[in-house]
């Protein structure tokens, strides 16, 4: 949360004696919205990506995380989410994992290309939804 949002900010993960998980974002006070639930899901669904790849879990090495549009983020924050998970690729060779974020921010300019966008997706018609069809 801190490389996305500023130093002040701190993500918090609770996870009760039943196994739910609550996740949190303090920054200037505990905040709670459409936008930030969608937040903390990104920023958690990244941690447990990077704890899978240090092999620290077993999770897929693929996650889609399709953001809704009344919980879609400003372009400064997706952007850097963006560039931090971009951060994360090693100098050579594949990336530990492959991450599809649906948004209708557009990504910074140095990643709207390839290998990094691999492909527009868009509503309607349906030919240009992921897989072709509503998931």
């Amino acid at each position: 949360m801190q490389r996305v949002l500023g130093s002040s900010a701190k993500g918090k993960v609770e996870i009760a004696s039943d196994g739910q998980i609550s996740l949190g974002i303090e920054y200037g006070g505990d905040r709670s919205s459409t936008a930030i639930s969608s937040l903390n899901v990104v920023g958690f669904d990244l941690a447990a990506m990077c704890a899978s790849s240090e092999g620290s879990t077993e999770m897929p090495a693929f996650l889609v995380h399709d953001s809704p549009r009344e919980g879609d983020l400003g372009p400064s924050v997706y952007g850097n989410f963006i560039q931090f998970v971009k951060e994360l690729e090693p100098e050579e060779g594949n990336a530990p994992f492959q991450y599809i974020i649906t948004t209708t921010s557009k990504p910074p300019v140095e990643l709207a290309q390839r290998p990094w966008l691999v492909l527009r997706l868009g509503g309607a018609p349906a030919d240009k939804r992921l897989l072709k069809r509503d998931l």
